[in-house]
């Protein structure tokens, strides 16, 4: 028999919750007055609200059943004489799953499809940009046993070099294109992704139509569905991981959800935010004599994958160089430039405007339906304020949002900057539709209205969507050009020539060559970093340039002060041209074997984003 108070689930277990006057009533009642419920397809709906760890329920004589996170009013009557807690909840939690097996099926494809029509939009063809070659450079390298940050210093921690390097490594050994196998890896972990913010809505708010809801938004945010085929885009794992830990917190499962914080962490830095709440929440979450424990479990959890990614650089010997990249320059060597807020505020509009089009307005009222909605959920509720903040929503959508809102508005940059903030915009979305289906759920017409309006909204978003994406030309010519200018460009190498790349590996990608420094990106005071710890400074820069005999130097994408001075150095020391779209500077001798080749070399001021691709002699 049930007895008076609540008990509390474990993990996501069903959660029966009894009011004391109505579980004595029951207590009280002879067997044979309790009527014989026993199986869960008899459940009858309530009306009662539940929400965290508490629920209230408002009709007597009945007990609730909760799932997990915040659910729609879902009772049953009161357990009959003999029946144990634990049988009558596995029967209402199979029975449950049953008759909503079909919808999550059915949704979590949807979603799926959804994904799969939006990103293809976009081609494999579209041009390698430098910030996602940067990590298509360190996959080719990690395959070849170079390990990150061996290859290239880049101020982010490693783990989407290591997913392209493993990409990489799986695409030798199937002898096929790397670049092209590197974009498909970071492509099926953009639809992952967004399967990821179905289950999030889906556990959050009971709805498999506010899961797809959730999803389909999502998916329809420009910015990410660009770079989900044209990539690799460093942030993509780290979102499908904080997503993952979000869905992973509400349902209680505080290890895995501080293991996957950690993964997260070791994408890009701030997003360590999910394991430090995953951590906390479960030092609070935990009943009394349990905190220690729950901690613990917690605490390992965001520890073994750090340890593991640890060890291999280890082994590697590039651990000292992971240590400074990843940790030390990012807090002592990193600089973005000075901005107030209102800069800050007015550069993230426009960059939401221009990097999002019209999917960056689906961003904004998702976000404000989303403060809106955890303002609600604040005021609306009538038990104490820790019960309040123990709600799911609160407890996991609105503090982290609130920490990643924070950060961004210290940091901003570009387009994928938005990423981190993309899922609780859709989740605006998503928790407007579930708010409006329990509104209206003891009206059978007015649901089924609004079921179909939802369905309705989420084919025309996709279709609108679809077509705006498909509009979209191929930027500045795509991949195919690039690989016509790397052809060129590695006939004028020949076998033994060494390329030297100074911003952008781009080029270093698309010839497989390795560049002799790996301080190839430049940016945000790396070149600073790399002077100061260089003897000599710019100039003993300079002559380590000039040790390793370059066959051809390339400067691209490399902005500030130190690279209008080395591009002023390289011009008076070497002999400046175009090659295709690449500023190249080429060593003596090197421009008579370019037109012994076929190679078309143009001056210094006749390239650029226009100039025509050097014809493929097809000899690559």
């Amino acid at each position: 028999m049930v007895g008076s108070g609540d008990l509390e689930a474990c993990n996501g277990e069903p959660e029966l919750v009894a009011p004391a006057e109505n579980a004595t009533a029951a207590a009280a009642a002879p067997a044979s007055a309790v009527p014989p419920r026993t199986r869960a397809s008899r459940l009858t709906r309530g009306h009662g609200t539940a929400c965290g760890d508490r629920s209230q329920v408002h009709n007597a004589g009945r007990i609730r059943i909760v799932l997990g996170g915040c659910r729609v009013g879902r009772t049953a009557r009161a357990l009959p004489a003999g029946s144990s807690v634990r049988t009558v909840t596995r029967e209402a939690g199979s029975a449950w799953l049953g008759r909503t097996r079909g919808w999550d099926i059915g949704a979590a494809a949807a979603s799926v499809a959804v994904a799969l029509l939006l990103f293809t939009r976009f081609t494999l063809g579209d041009v390698l940009q430098r910030d996602e070659s940067i990590y298509a450079y360190a996959g080719q390298q990690m395959a070849r046993g170079v390990p990150m940050y061996s290859s290239i210093f880049d101020p982010k921690t490693p783990l989407a070099g290591m997913i392209a390097g493993l990409a990489a490594g799986i695409a030798r050994l199937l002898s096929i294109n790397d670049l092209t196998f590197i974009r498909l890896t970071f492509f099926v972990l953009a639809v992952v992704t967004v399967l990821a913010m179905y289950l999030l809505g889906r556990v959050l708010w009971d709805s498999p139509l506010a899961g797809l809801v959730t999803a389909t938004v999502f998916a329809a945010f420009r910015g990410f569905a660009l770079d989900a085929l044209t990539g690799p885009n460093a942030k993509t794992p780290g979102i499908l991981a904080a997503v993952v830990a979000m869905v992973l917190m509400v349902r209680r499962q505080w290890f895995w959800a501080a293991f996957a914080g950690s993964v997260a962490f070791l994408v890009w830095q701030p997003l360590l935010i999910y394991a430090a709440v995953a951590v906390v929440s479960a030092g609070i979450a935990a009943g009394p004599g349990k905190r220690i424990r729950s901690l613990a479990v917690a605490v390992a959890g965001s520890v073994i994958p750090v340890a593991v990614v640890a060890l291999y650089f280890l082994v590697a010997g590039a651990l000292d160089r992971l240590v400074v990249a990843g940790f030390v320059f990012p807090v002592v060597g990193l600089s973005r430039g000075h901005q107030t807020l209102a800069g800050r505020l007015r550069h993230i509009a426009d960059v939401v405007a221009s990097g999002y089009g019209r999917s960056g307005q689906l961003f904004w009222l998702g976000t404000a339906l989303l403060v809106a909605l955890l303002g609600w959920q604040l005021v609306r509720r009538r038990d104490g304020l820790r019960d309040r903040l123990a709600d799911p929503m609160i407890s996991v959508v609105g503090v982290t949002f609130l920490l990643v809102l924070a950060f961004s508005l210290s940091d901003f940059q570009g387009y994928s900057d938005l990423y981190p903030l993309l899922p609780y915009a859709a989740l605006g979305f998503g928790g407007t539709a579930a708010a409006v289906l329990a509104a209206v759920r003891d009206r059978p017409g007015m649901l089924r209205a609004a079921t179909a309006t939802a369905l309705v909204a989420v084919v025309a978003l996709t279709a609108l969507t679809g077509l705006s994406f498909a509009r979209e030309r191929v930027r500045h010519g795509g991949l195919a050009t690039q690989r016509a200018d790397a052809c060129a460009l590695d006939l004028v190498l020949g076998a033994r020539g060494t390329l030297y790349a100074l911003g952008n590996p781009t080029q270093l990608v698309l010839t497989h060559r390795r560049n002799p420094d790996r301080f190839v990106y430049l940016n945000s005071a790396v070149d600073k970093w790399r002077i100061n710890h260089t003897p000599g400074g710019m100039a003993g820069w300079q002559r380590e340039i000039q040790a390793a005999h370059p066959t051809v130097i390339v400067q691209s994408t490399w902005h500030s002060r130190q690279a209008r001075l080395m591009h002023q150095w390289l011009t008076a020391t070497y002999d400046h041209a175009h090659l295709g779209r690449w500023q190249v500077f080429l060593a003596p001798g090197v421009r008579a074997r370019a037109e012994r080749a076929g190679v078309l070399l143009r001056g210094a001021k006749a390239g650029g984003p226009n100039a025509v691709a050097n014809p493929a002699p097809g000899r690559c």
